[in-house]
């Protein structure tokens, strides 16, 4: 296995100079930060400034800043020649972010970038008395492209969210209701779609549990009568099961008897058994049983059902010493869930990662293709610069894939805005968005609008609200951001379909009155595979179903994945865009997908897959504190804290339980967003620490 090495120097006043990635295969990996402005170019002449960051590839893969005299970067020019210049109100809030120039683009790898997309040139907000965003409007060439307006209730909650589209010529609107006060909540009651279809939010029976929690029990549709998910948690909010009753279908982890039914999860929370049933018979729809090691990874997958049916979709699962996936066998388990049964092997991706991440080597076999060996090469940016089984990966200067193969022997063009989003996808279909970074149109007919969570609610096509009604609406569940309950769809039969998810939250199958109608597996990455209700293999998707991996939104037409800021694309196993939040997430790889561990983690964001952490070791940098490193257990923070170094912990419960543990007096100061600082005390305190135990709650 290949050492994930990081090396850090300091300016001489304790600022980070570089940050080198140790990667043998692309070479080591230097982003440098240079420090200091001039009244010359910013406001305000400091020296603990940041001027300008320098990527590892070249020179001019940087980014530069200006900033006014609150520190604020009032200009921004990317590696592109994109210059942005930001207006701040007078209490330094955010008004105008401006492109005063779109620069130029020449590709880092092979071929020449296209130009920046110019459709939106300026994004604008305003905010009302209390504080509060009014409104996000995006403005083009002298003209409205897109208008996201606000308004509150007196309690500063959202109450109407309206989505101009200027480029359509129709505006519409998202309403939400709460409760008045008058019985001591001001919780949500219901959601009104753009068309006017109302979700209602049930807390249960009066005086009930969830009711006094304010806990939502029930999502009810237009109706007020028709329930389409009811809820059952144990504990203040972890679920257990969820009942579908139009669809006749339910999921539960309460599958046993006596003093733990909870069978569904193990001692550590883990989801060992899930399970989804018809309601009326009894009979299983859809099964997913998994087993862990000890550092939580996921070593195989049972498909109960498929076994039934002699599908073999069971998964093998090995892991490289940083833990990441190395190895993905499907087929058929054996009795010891530790092995493939000779002659049921239905498909192998074996990986051979560098230190950051990037695949060296992808090993594919199955049936229908045989094997094959895709060996890469990248550069100190972690840009892919060869591929021997897929087509030229070509960036513009600032990192964006702007040609990919997105399946074997189909190749997309990809051009970008400004604001590194995709605005033309597959040459020809352009892509606007809001200023919150939405999805607003494509392709010139078809428009989106969201729920307060950014979660699609609905889906329209052509040129008028009033005579086009929704092409498909989208209600979501609650144990996740993206859980989604039922897609509404006037084009397919049934129309109504309910997604039934693994624990992963890949949507495993379609069900309507109790009977699957569809089947998906995906590859290690998320690559999907359609299967009819029986697991007969189908082409496509009979429902242009969507929703798929992960929970992520599914072009069937480019073979890419919209997962909110970024795009993902399942065949190159990466993001086709640096991360806009930089190495905050986590990864020295701006391009790598949930930490090279898909069947663990997902990324709903497309800013960083986040591992359920109890703390970071941190340094301190002059007055901050700089995160180094991610701890994932008491038992590693102890051990930390033992050695002398400060730990930042998430919640209370980690630091009351780590300062039992060790035999020295802890200081515990909370910072800024609710964290607690551990720090070591000089005297040592009474008793003796105990070991701890591998607790990752």
């Amino acid at each position: 296995d290949t050492n994930n090495t990081t090396l850090w120097t300091y300016t001489a006043d304790s600022l980070i100079a570089t940050v080198t990635a140790v990667n043998s295969a692309t070479g080591n990996q230097v982003t440098t930060y240079n420090y200091g402005t001039t009244l010359a170019a910013s406001d305000v002449a400091r020296n603990d400034l940041v001027s300008s960051v320098v990527y590892p590839d070249y020179s001019s893969d940087q980014v530069a800043y200006l900033y006014n005299r609150q520190g604020q970067v009032k200009q921004l020019t990317d590696q592109r020649g994109v210059v942005h210049a930001y207006d701040f109100d007078l209490l330094g809030r955010l008004i105008h972010d401006r492109v005063t120039s779109f620069g130029g683009s020449s590709s880092s790898s092979s071929g020449g970038g296209p130009a920046v997309d110019s459709t939106v040139q300026r994004i604008e907000r305003t905010y009302e008395p209390r504080g509060m965003l009014a409104s996000v409007v995006t403005v083009g060439a002298g003209k409205l492209v897109t208008g996201i307006y606000f308004s509150y209730n007196a309690f500063s909650q959202l109450t109407t969210e309206t989505a101009d589209y200027a480029l359509l010529g129709y505006s519409m609107n998202t309403r939400y209701a709460y409760a008045d006060g008058s019985i001591n909540t001001i919780r949500r009651t219901s959601m009104t779609y753009p068309s006017g279809r109302v979700l209602h939010y049930s807390y249960g029976a009066s005086g009930g549990m969830d009711d006094a929690l304010s806990r939502v029990a029930s999502l009810i549709d237009n109706d007020g009568t028709t329930h389409l998910a009811d809820y059952t948690r144990v504990g203040l909010n972890t679920f257990v099961e969820l009942a579908y009753p139009q669809a006749s279908t339910n999921w539960s982890l309460i599958n046993g008897t006596g003093s733990d039914p909870y069978t569904g999860l193990d001692q550590f929370n883990r989801v060992v058994d899930n399970r989804w049933y018809n309601s009326g018979t009894g009979t299983d729809l859809d099964r997913i049983q998994h087993g862990y090691d000890r550092a939580s990874n996921r070593l195989w997958r049972k498909n109960a059902v498929a076994e039934a049916a002699n599908a073999n979709l069971d998964e093998l699962y090995a892991y490289d010493g940083l833990q990441r996936l190395a190895d993905l066998q499907r087929g058929q388990l054996n009795s010891s869930n530790n092995g493939i049964v000779s002659g049921t092997s239905d498909f192998s991706q074996g990986w051979s990662l560098d230190a950051t991440g990037n695949w060296n080597v992808l090993q594919q076999s199955d049936p229908n293709n045989g094997t094959t060996t895709d060996n890469r090469t990248h550069n100190r940016v972690n840009e892919i610069t060869s591929s021997t089984e897929s087509g030229p990966v070509v960036y513009d200067a600032a990192g964006n894939t702007t040609q990919l193969d997105v399946a074997p022997a189909n190749q997309v063009n990809l051009t970008y805005d400004a604001w590194n989003r995709a605005a033309v996808v597959a040459d020809y279909q352009p892509c606007v968005y809001d200023g919150l970074g939405r999805l607003a149109i494509y392709a010139g007919n078809y428009s989106y609008y969201y729920s307060d969570s950014w979660q699609l609610i609905e889906q329209r096509f052509g040129q008028s609200p009033y005579y086009d009604p929704p092409q498909r609406q989208f209600v979501w569940g609650l144990r996740y951001l993206d859980d989604l309950v039922l897609r509404d769809s006037s084009y397919y039969t049934p129309n109504r379909l309910y997604a039934l998810q693994d624990a992963n939250w890949n949507v495993t199958a379609l069900v309507a009155s109790g009977r699957v109608q569809e089947r998906y597996a995906y590859d290690g990455y998320g690559m999907p595979q359609f299967m009819n209700g029986s697991f007969y293999p189908l082409y496509r998707s009979s429902f242009d179903w969507e929703t798929l991996f992960a929970g992520y939104r599914y072009g069937s037409l480019w073979g890419l994945y919209l997962v909110r800021n970024r795009w993902y694309g399942p065949l190159l196993g990466r993001w086709l865009t640096r991360d806009p939040i930089g190495f905050s997430a986590g990864s020295l790889s701006l391009y790598q997908y949930a930490l090279s561990d898909p069947t663990s983690y997902t990324d709903s964001s497309g800013l960083g897959a986040r591992k359920k952490v109890v703390g970071w070791v941190v340094r301190r940098v002059g007055t901050k504190l700089v995160k180094i490193t991610a701890v994932y257990t008491e038992k590693d923070a102890v051990k930390l804290f033992l050695k002398g170094q400060e730990l930042l912990v998430r919640q209370a419960k980690h630091a009351n339980r780590i300062a039992k543990q060790v035999a020295l007096r802890v200081r515990s100061t909370v910072v800024r967003g609710g964290e607690l600082l551990l720090s070591q005390e000089m005297q040592p305190a009474r008793g003796t620490g105990k070991p701890a135990g591998d607790d990752d709650d």
